[in-house]
């Protein structure tokens, strides 16, 4: 650094933090708006139409939205409202299901928002960007950002770590990496901890 002052460090250091936090920043906003249109919220009701519970999920497919089985488990109907908007769609039915991964695939009528990409696991590293969206507490397009901070195994079932806060209503959400690719759905929240969340 040769004969530098201190102060001339300090400086460097903090213009260098500042360029790294204007680069999230504007990761974030892409993100968001790559994949809002793609993003609904889930409210689910029983038979005689009282509220179960709220939950996010995404564009797989024409008319074909993923989120976590534990959104949809136990309803008897339900709609699903896109970011931003101000109709409703219909939730036909649940067209698949993963058990083991709390994963469901729901038939939406006329809902055909551009599928998102996803990435396999293998894709995945500790210390990579991180991105959740969805809405909790029926926040509709809430997105946090963070980092994969650890990628770990469940019994046989593989959850990534994210520093990327998620909420009650985030479940079946995407976590996505900052070129606005899926590499998990949210899942879950140790309460007790900070920034202890999980994807699978």
């Amino acid at each position: 650094m040769g004969n530098r002052s201190p102060f001339a460090l300090i400086a460097l250091l903090l213009i260098l933090l500042s360029i790294s936090q204007l680069s999230f920043a504007q990761n974030a906003r892409k993100v968001a708006q790559a994949v809002f249109p793609s993003i609904v919220l889930l409210s689910m009701a029983d038979k005689a139409g009282q509220p179960l519970s709220l939950g996010s999920g995404f564009s797989v497919g024409p008319e074909l939205v993923a989120t976590n089985l534990h959104v949809v488990r136990g309803s008897s109907r339900g709609f699903a409202k896109a970011i931003g908007a101000s109709g409703r769609f219909e939730i036909e039915g649940i067209v698949a299901v993963d058990e083991k991964n709390d994963l469901a695939i729901l038939k939406i009528r006329g809902f055909n928002a551009p599928p998102l990409s996803i990435l396999p696991s293998a894709s995945v590293s500790v210390g990579d960007e991180a991105f959740a969206v969805g809405n909790p507490q029926g926040l509709e397009g809430t997105i946090s950002q963070g980092i994969v901070s650890a990628i770990r195994k469940l019994d046989d079932i593989e959850l990534i770590q994210i520093t990327a806060a998620i909420s009650p209503g985030s479940s079946g959400g995407p976590v996505l990496t900052k070129d606005a690719q899926v590499i998990g759905i949210a899942v879950g929240t140790y309460r007790s901890g900070q920034s202890l969340n999980f994807a699978i």
